[in-house]
């Protein structure tokens, strides 16, 4: 499954990295609100920001049921050879649920 970050700038594989949520203390020195951010692991790359911990954990919820729901696809599409237009459904269920967009809030 792949990733889309909240800018759309980056596109990423999933089952390759490890995402974590952190509290981005600088904003809260500043005096802005606190920022949630969800990144990769390896690379501090952010994926997205969220206002609160509540929403960025919500969102990686959204993230670990959309790999689920991919993983169920790719194993009903194996099933599927024996349906006459399988090539078909199984094209509509990967553009459907290969990709996960980061929302924005």
């Amino acid at each position: 499954m792949r990733i889309v970050s909240q800018d759309k700038m980056r596109d990423i594989n999933y089952e390759a990295i490890n995402l974590t949520v952190r509290k981005n203390v600088d904003t809260e020195i500043d005096g802005y609100p606190k920022i949630f951010e969800i990144m990769i692991e390896e690379n501090y790359c952010i994926l997205a920001k969220y206002k609160t911990k509540e929403r960025a954990l919500e969102v990686m919820q959204e993230i670990r049921t959309a790999y689920i729901r991919n993983e169920m696809t790719k194993y009903i599409i194996s099933a599927g050879d024996k349906v006459d237009n399988s090539d078909e459904i199984a094209q509509k269920i990967i553009n459907t649920y290969g990709y996960y967009h980061m929302p924005k809030e």
